[in-house]
């Protein structure tokens, strides 16, 4: 009796034991089966907005803002933000294609950037170092208050000299520095500028020619050959090099157009000498003609 028992109740355990386990219910994702438009944002130019005000003064005192927008297909939020900045719009000077007042870009958080910037041309400008350090410098002399408060909010010292570090070195990026190795110079931008006005005021501005080239390569060789293996991979001399021809745009003082007629070498005609450095040497010819030579 008390194996039979056994028996059963071991079969029972078993039977339980190698039931599968129940599966849980798996919610279908809900998926949209329409999408829904995207919202598309007008914008509106300065001249546009200009026109829109002046025809809205037009209107009498018991006329609707929302119904004139709604007639000129405008947002009656947008409406409002104009009539808000009615003046501003209406005695701007900004050129009529222009979306916004301020012009682009991130404003500025600080009321000195322009002191600031200024102070870096001027340094620049003597030809003199800058560094972050005299930028920090200049905000200890000049901006004090601003400084210790933004010292104040940092963590610890060490953090804060580093960050002030970080938004001079930001600052200066946004205003079109970089940090580059310095050279020595024998003369100051100022002299060096003075000589060229100089020397140009002594000549005829229908003499002054500026001259740009541009190189052209064509027929250029293939960079790789087949060749047997052990075998010598040299080719002719003229096919290992392409042909190269310069390009020459000049343009006189006065504006005119200097056209390039001759494209070849004579001992009786006047040559744009080029050297090394791709400055050009020029000489004014007895009828006002350059010739150019393609090298």
């Amino acid at each position: 009796m008390h194996a039979f028992q056994n028996l059963t109740m071991s079969k029972g355990t078993q039977s339980r034991r190698s039931a599968p386990p129940r599966r849980k219910l798996l919610l279908k994702p809900y998926r949209r089966s329409t999408l829904l438009a995207k919202r598309k944002q007008q914008s509106y130019t300065i001249g546009t907005i200009k026109a829109l005000l002046q025809k809205h003064s037009t209107l009498g005192p018991c006329s609707s803002d929302r119904e004139f927008a709604r007639k000129e297909n405008v947002p009656i939020a947008t409406l409002r933000g104009w009539l808000a900045r009615k003046e501003e719009f209406l005695q701007s000077k900004k050129h009529t294609s222009n979306a916004t007042l301020s012009g682009h870009g991130h404003s500025e958080a600080v009321d000195f950037g322009d002191a600031l910037a200024s102070f870096m041309d001027s340094v620049r400008d003597h030809e003199k170092f800058l560094t972050t350090a005299h930028l920090v410098t200049w905000l200890k002399n000049h901006q004090p208050a601003w400084l210790d408060s933004y010292l104040e909010g940092k963590v610890d010292p060490s953090r804060a000299y580093k960050a002030l570090l970080g938004w001079c070195q930001a600052f200066a990026h946004r205003h079109g520095f970089s940090q580059r190795v310095p050279c020595a110079s024998k003369r100051t931008q100022e002299d060096l500028q003075a000589t060229r006005i100089e020397y140009a005021q002594s000549k005829d501005r229908g003499n002054i020619i500026n001259i740009d080239e541009t190189g052209v390569h064509y027929d250029m060789p293939p960079r790789r050959t087949w060749t047997r293996i052990g075998k010598s991979a040299k080719v002719d001399r003229q096919q290992k090099h392409s042909d190269r021809v310069t390009a020459v745009l000049a343009i006189r003082a006065d504006g005119e157009i200097v056209f390039m007629i001759d494209t070849y070498v004579s001992s009786r005609t006047q040559v744009v000498s080029l050297h090394h450095r791709a400055w050009s040497a020029w000489r004014s010819c007895g009828a006002g003609r350059v010739a150019d030579v393609s090298t």
